[in-house]
Parts: C-alpha cells; sequence; structure tokens
C-alpha cells in the first residue's frame, strides 16, 4: 500500500468513529430525555429489561449516567492536579536528564 491509501483509509476510520460516536450520543441523550419524562411523570420505578435481560428502572439508568459523569469529573480533576504537581517539581528542580 502506498502512504497516499494508507492516508485514506485512516481518513475513513476517523470518519467512521466520528460517525458513530455522534450517533451514540444522540442514543445516549434521547435514552436520558425518555427517563427523565418517565421520572417526571411518575413512572420512574416502573422496570423494564435490557437488551441482556437484566431488569432496570429510569432512576437507576439516571443514578448510573450522573455516577459516570461524576467518575469522570473525579478523574479529570485527578489528572489535572498530578499535571500540575509535576510542573512544580519541574520550576523547582528543574528538568534533569535521566544518566544512562
Amino acid at each position: 500500500m502506498t502512504s497516499k491509501t494508507i492516508r485514506q483509509s485512516f481518513l475513513w476510520l476517523l470518519v467512521g468513529i466520528f460517525a458513530v460516536g455522534i450517533a451514540s450520543a444522540i442514543v445516549l441523550w434521547s435514552q436520558i430525555k425518555k427517563a427523565i419524562q418517565l421520572v417526571a411523570s411518575g413512572h420512574g420505578l416502573d422496570t423494564y429489561n435490557t437488551p441482556w435481560l437484566i431488569e432496570f428502572n429510569s432512576i437507576g439508568a439516571l443514578v448510573l449516567v450522573a455516577s459516570i459523569g461524576i467518575a469522570l469529573l473525579v478523574g479529570v480533576a485527578l489528572r489535572i492536579r498530578a499535571y500540575l504537581e509535576v510542573k512544580a517539581l519541574e520550576r523547582k528542580y528543574g528538568i534533569r536528564e535521566p544518566s544512562a
């Protein structure tokens, strides 16, 4: 394969990943919207079966989505804190190359 065909294949791969990501976000948003409507109408504890035949309810789905969001925020905060610690150490001691 030439470099042009490799680049073209890689571009199509990125377009496919982007399209699937957008479609997944739209489906997730519609599921969250449906769960909020069910909870608002008083049917939040009505159970339904997931595609894996697990009984679930709308309140549980909203709690799951909220906990995933909180976990992602905590992860980002820890990542930023670690980055700032490394930068502080580099300012204090300078960047040293490992001796080989």
